[in-house]
């Protein structure tokens, strides 16, 4: 800390003297100056030259008085590199120009009212002197030298000096004359805290007495106080005094703080002369001495003060002997937790001759140590240190040296050990000097804050190395290895200084090993896993900035976190290449990268004038970097340049027979880079990159771009000339208009005025052609754009014909100015005109023609509109619905409902648009009859506000299989379409038949592992259509949902029927809630009603038809019936379009006892077989297909081969009893819901020979030899 204050203080002093100095000068300068016609710029030019120097510019203002006894300066400033550093304003010189003509200069004043020093002076570097300096002498001057007054108002010091800005006042005065100098200086603080710097001094060549008085004495918050960052910011007292010859002078130092005296001791330069053997002066003896002790504890941060103690010492002895060697016989530094003693030899050639240290930090107590340095504190327990050779006991030197339980912020280390030994060999009889050694670190318990960083190096670390220099050989590091836990790098080095340069060669060969680079992942900021291992060998010039390296390097199941890079990384890999760089350019040769997935190849060079790279890539499966793009790939890239321009060759080959070439030059490869060349792309099979789209692609095709442009500006040129051959991209009406051979021509400029074109853009295929043509030009813009479609059919069958459409787009300084028409088959029409904001953010046009409704069919599906639509509208403003004003209607329409299996038939629409609202009026009839009236009016902008009545008249509702009815009503909406509008009205059911199925039917579409191959794209749009292709779930919701208050009124007169059951039901419901959760209340009961069971007629006693959440209802139907001493009831209940039967009874029976029971009052293994035969006829009729479990207990229970219950081709319920008569013998008896029976018989007389024969209810009999042979 003192060190640096003395270093500040003498910077700041350096800066006073300038200021002095340079008026002295100006008092020789104008001594000089006796010709009174000379130009006063003369002078002041004069003074600069002299006054300026290297890294120091002088400039001066407002001189005046030159040749006068008072010279005044407006300004004086003194500048380096970083700017003015020094200001002197105001300056006064008042001296007696006469005296000089006896030899004295005699200045009676010399002052100024202001001098600025903001900062130090830059510090310029000085060469060594090649001499020593020699005894100390004051200068012998032709003049005398006599100062009385030296003064300076206000001296303003910056903060960069000091810590803190302080504005002082300086007096003083000097002489010199005879050999015999004195001075005097004095600095007082004026801007705040009480402090002072007095020095006084004076010296004599003939009597050598020195006499020095240094003061430095400030009080609390002082500028020594701030700058050492004493804590409290103590007064501080510096006393530096002594009066003796300077060949035996000796100085008392006293530091004092609040008071109380810190450090005290004294400080000798003892000069001794000695005589050689001839008698003549031989060189001095200079020696130092310096014995300083004290209490400095207090000075320090409360912290530290454990590490100081009460006392701290230190004794050093020091001379410099007549022969050239340095002698150091005592050094010795004591405080509380610190002991260091030392000795130390150094020959007059530069060798040591011996030297020793001792060190030890421990505290008395145990406790850990508070070191005084180190950011944030760092501490330790114990550390030793102990350092020897003595060249007169052999050549050995030797280190020992260890830390424990180190602490600095939050590093942690448990125990550092270095130790080391080696020789040392001065140069002897022409052999050069050795030093040599071997080191080895070792580090335990390491804990770093980093959490990547301790992760990436770990808790252990060991390092050893051998290293060697001789005189005039480079140093050389040989058996360096460095290991961690799982890595480590091992190697040799050999470093060398060239003579008479500041540079250093360095000789690599070192191999880094990683068994798990994982550990690196969070240093590097990437997920790395995987092996690798890298040699490492060749030459760096590391300040001149050239290298001649080797990198050899294998990799095993290496991961770098990108998913399309890692499988090409997968197994064993292998890096090798030789980078070098010099005075001629940089040179990247033999660049291997390879694995058994990819390999890449590179050469490259770049000089100042030329440079050229070939890289070559290849991959074994696109698909390990492209998911669904198989087979390989490749890619080759060549490069020659010359300054900043590049010839530049690219060409990939890829999946699918596709290619990329590109061959064209980049020019000026800076900010204004130029781009010129041709690209060619080619794919004879888009079909491997359907899965790469999302979609199914076929189809071949070419495109040739050249380009011309300059990319800074993004000018130029770019003409294109493409085609392609039955492309497809698996949406149907796109298929249709590219399939077969198009053609695509377009050119585009863009100038340096940013004026851009687009000649000819024509666009040809067989249904389809396109031409346009744009220009910006410095008044406006224009384009035409022609449109021809060979058959509108492709998009609705009612514009089947050609299409045409037309139109212009203009714009000058304001909106867009377009018009449009276009007509297709059936009077279709469409004209637009008007005005369009650039930013499409309004606009003003009219509308008007006919068009096909069947062109809403793509967002409709699998609902289906037809008819045509009149429009006549305006668009004003906003480009949105709230926007639009006018008429549209449509007549005889219709609206095809599939999922509801009826159609709206003779659609007539009138809707108005005006004021943000539409009013509607339409009116339909229904395909399964009856009529619907829409009307009433909804808002164009959200929330959509509707307020909407539909008529409901004599309408009916039909399921084929499950329910026919009719219906009458008024359901209004009112409320927003967004979400929330109410759905109300009551329904007034007619006559109602609500089926029973008996079984249902199986389509090809649920076949389980049913799959299309090669599906043509017209075929999966219409399944599409139809809702056949399952969507995948895209985890939306469902919609909004919109609270419903439905009536449904039906006293009587709905009928059920099926599965033996005839009933008639009546009642009322409510369906209340919202649409995405019904509340259903109430429930249609059962009137009359009866179920029959191979003829018996059971009256029933239940009937129930509910709601549940679902449109699907929910039915109950029970009987109960006595059988002897048996309670039976049969129930059938469930979902109306797939109900169960359930067969109770009481006492509790099986449920094929329970029918036996009910049908033949007799137990199941009392009945016949023909009984059998019709007990599962009754299962059939009440199951609808019967049951398995119960037909296998039957057949099980009956001894029959054969038992199964179906329908015929007619759907007419069957069963079916089979058994074998013998081992060749087998009889079939089949019965029909009709009561019809056939018998069968199967004689087989052989594996070819059977005998058929058959005899029918009906009397249909029958007799026949088949002949059968597989193949």
């Amino acid at each position: 800390m003192t060190g640096q204050l003395a270093y500040r203080a003498n910077r700041a002093v350096q800066a006073v003297f300038c200021a002095v100095f340079a008026a002295l000068l100006w008092a020789g300068a104008a001594a000089a100056q006796d010709d009174s016609a000379r130009d006063r710029g003369i002078l002041q030019a004069f003074l600069e030259d002299n006054l300026s120097g290297a890294g120091r510019t002088v400039r001066i203002e407002g001189f005046q008085g030159a040749l006068s006894g008072r010279a005044t300066i407006e300004e004086l400033t003194i500048a380096d590199a970083d700017g003015v550093w020094l200001t002197l304003r105001r300056a006064v010189l008042d001296w007696n120009r006469g005296a000089l003509l006896s030899g004295r200069l005699e200045v009676a004043e010399l002052s100024a009212e202001e001098l600025l020093i903001p900062r130090a002076p830059r510090a310029e570097p000085t060469p060594p002197s090649p001499t020593a300096g020699g005894g100390f002498a004051l200068p012998e001057l032709p003049v005398s030298v006599d100062i009385e007054d030296v003064s300076l108002d206000r001296v303003d010091i910056g903060a960069d000096l000091f810590g803190q800005a302080a504005v002082v006042e300086l007096e003083g005065n000097a002489s010199l004359s005879g050999g015999e100098g004195a001075s005097e200086l004095r600095l007082t603080r004026i801007d705040g805290p009480d402090g002072r710097f007095e020095l006084t001094g004076s010296y004599a060549n003939e009597t050598r007495i020195l006499a020095l008085s240094l003061l430095v004495d400030e009080g609390p918050d002082g500028i020594a106080a701030n700058l050492m960052d004493l804590p409290g910011k103590p007064s501080l007292n510096l006393r530096v005094t002594g009066e003796d010859p300077i060949d035996d002078f000796r100085a008392e130092i006293a530091l004092a703080t609040d008071g109380t005296e810190r450090l005290a001791g004294l400080v000798e330069l003892i000069t001794t002369q000695a005589d050689d053997v001839e008698g003549d002066t031989a060189e001095p003896t200079r020696r130092i001495q310096a014995s300083l002790s004290g209490d400095i504890a207090p000075v320090f941060a409360p912290q530290y003060r454990p590490f100081f103690g009460p006392e701290i010492a230190l004794s050093v002895d020091a001379a410099q002997l007549p022969d050239g060697r340095q002698v150091l016989e005592t050094f010795d530094l004591r405080a509380r937790a610190i002991e260091l003693t030392g000795t130390g030899e150094i020959a007059a050639d530069g060798w040591p001759e011996r030297f020793s240290l001792t060190g030890r930090v421990a505290d008395p107590d145990g406790s850990d140590v508070q070191m005084p340095f180190g950011e944030g504190g760092t501490r330790v327990g114990r550390a030793d240190l102990q350092l020897s050779y003595d060249r007169a006991s052999g050549d050995r030197w030797q280190l020992q040296a260890e830390a424990r339980d180190a602490v600095q912020n939050e590093t942690r280390l448990d125990l550092l050990r270095l130790s080391a030994d080696g020789r040392i060999v001065p140069p002897q009889a022409g052999r050069a000097g050795l030093t040599d050694g071997a080191l080895q670190v070792d580090a335990r318990g390491l804990a770093l804050p980093d959490a990547s960083l301790a992760q990436a190096v770990g808790d252990t670390v060991a390092a050893q190395l051998n290293f060697a220099w001789e005189t005039g050989a480079p140093l050389s590091i040989s058996g360096l290895r460095l290991a961690g836990a799982d890595y480590g790098l091992t190697g040799d080095l050999r470093l060398r200084l060239p003579d008479g340069a500041l540079d250093l060669l360095a000789a690599l060969d070192l191999r880094l090993d990683a068994q798990d680079i994982g550990r690196f992942a969070a240093l590097a900021g990437m997920p790395l896993s995987g092996a690798a291992g890298m040699r490492i060998s060749g030459d760096v010039t590391p300040v001149a900035g050239e290298i001649d390296l080797t990198f050899d390097g294998t990799t095993r199941d290496l991961a770098i976190g990108q998913p399309r890079l890692d499988p090409l990384l997968e197994g064993e890999g292998r890096l090798r290449m030789e980078v070098s760089r010099d005075t001629t350019g940089s040179a990247i040769r033999g660049l291997s990268i390879a694995t058994d997935h990819a390999r890449i190849t590179a050469d490259a060079t770049l000089g100042s004038e030329a440079g050229n790279f070939d890289i070559t890539a290849a991959l074994t499966d696109t698909a390990r970097v492209q998911p669904g793009l198989t087979g390989p790939s490749r890619l080759t890239a060549n490069g020659r340049g010359t300054g900043d321009d590049w010839d530049v060759t690219v060409k990939a080959e890829l999946p699918g027979d596709a290619t990329v070439d590109w061959q064209g030059r980049m020019s000026d490869v800076t900010d204004a880079a130029g781009l010129n060349g041709r690209a060619d792309i080619r794919a004879g099979d888009l079909s491997p990159y359907s899965t790469l789209a999302g979609r199914p692609l076929g189809g071949a095709f070419s495109v040739a771009a050249d380009i011309d442009i300059a990319l800074a500006a993004l000018s130029g040129s770019v003409d294109l000339d493409a085609s392609s051959r039955n492309l497809s991209i698996g949406q149907t009406q796109a298929d249709q208009l590219l399939r077969g051979e198009a053609t695509l021509r377009m050119a585009v400029r863009r100038g340096d005025d940013g004026l851009v074109s687009v000649d000819g853009l024509r666009l040809r295929t067989p249904a389809l052609s396109l031409d346009a043509d744009g220009e910006l030009t410095e008044t406006g813009q224009t384009l035409t754009a022609a449109l021809r479609l060979a058959d509108g059919s492709l998009f609705a069958q009612e514009l089947a014909g050609p299409v045409q459409v037309d139109g212009t787009a203009s714009r000058g300084t304001g909106d867009w100015q377009v018009d449009v028409t276009g007509s297709a088959a059936g009077g279709t029409t469409v004209a637009a005109s008007g005005g369009l904001a650039p930013d499409l953010s309004r606009a003003d046009l009219s509308l008007t023609g006919r068009a096909p409704l069947a062109l809403a069919n793509d967002r409709l599906r699998p609902r289906a509109i037809s008819g045509i639509a009149t429009y006549d509208l305006r668009l004003s403003g906003p480009l949105a619905l709230s926007s639009l004003s006018g008429r549209i209607s449509t007549s005889d329409a219709r609206l095809a409902l599939p999922d509801l299996n009826l159609a709206l038939e003779g659609i007539d629409t009138q809707v108005t648009l005006a004021s943000g609202r539409a009013q509607i009026a339409a009116s339909a009839a229904v395909s399964s009859g009856g009529r619907l009236d829409l009307d009433g009016s909804m808002g164009l902008s959200s929330p959509f506000s509707a307020d909407l009545r539909v008529a409901i008249q004599n309408v009916g509702l039909r399921e084929a299989r499950l329910y026919e009815t009719s219906a009458n009503g008024e359901i209004t909406v009112n409320g927003p379409l967004t979400g929330g509008a109410r759905i109300a009205g009551v329904l007034d059911l007619g006559p109602a038949e609500l089926r029973v199925p008996a079984s249902s039917g199986v389509g090809y579409a649920g076949l389980p592992g049913l799959r299309h191959v090669n599906e043509p794209a017209a075929v999966r749009q219409v399944r599409q259509w139809a809702g056949i292709i399952a969507q995948p779930d895209s985890g939306a919701s469902g919609g909004p949902a919109y609270p419903i208050d439905l009536t449904i009124r039906a006293p009587s007169r709905i009928f059920v029927r099926g599965r033996g059951i005839d009933a008639e039901l009546g009642g009322q419901l409510r369906l209340l809630g919202t649409t995405a959760e019904l509340v259903p209340q109430g429930r249609f009961e059962l009137v009359r009603g009866r179920i029959d069971i191979l003829g018996q007629r059971l009256t029933l006693d239940e009937g129930l038809l509910r709601l549940q959440g679902s449109f699907d209802a929910f039915i109950r139907f029970s009987a109960v019936t006595q059988a002897e001493d048996v309670t039976i009831t049969v129930a059938i209940e469930g979902p109306a379009s797939a109900p169960k039967l359930a067969l109770t009874s009481s006492p509790e029976l099986p449920e094929d006892e329970v029918l036996s029971q009910l049908l033949f009052k007799r137990d199941l293994t009392e009945i016949s077989a023909l009984q059998a035969i019709r007990l599962a006829n009754a299962l059939a009729i009440l199951s609808g297909r019967g049951g398995i479990d119960v037909t296998a207990r039957l057949r099980q229970s009956l001894a029959l081969d054969d038992l199964d219950v179906g329908t015929d081709a007619e759907g007419n319920v069957e069963a079916r009893a089979g058994k074998y008569l013998s081992e060749n013998l087998y009889s079939d008896v089949i019965v029909n819901g009709g009561g019809e029976t056939d018998i069968r018989l199967n004689l087989e007389l052989n594996p070819s020979f059977t005998v058929r024969g058959r005899l029918g209810s009906d009397g249909d009999t029958g007799v026949g030899i088949y002949f059968e042979r597989d193949y």
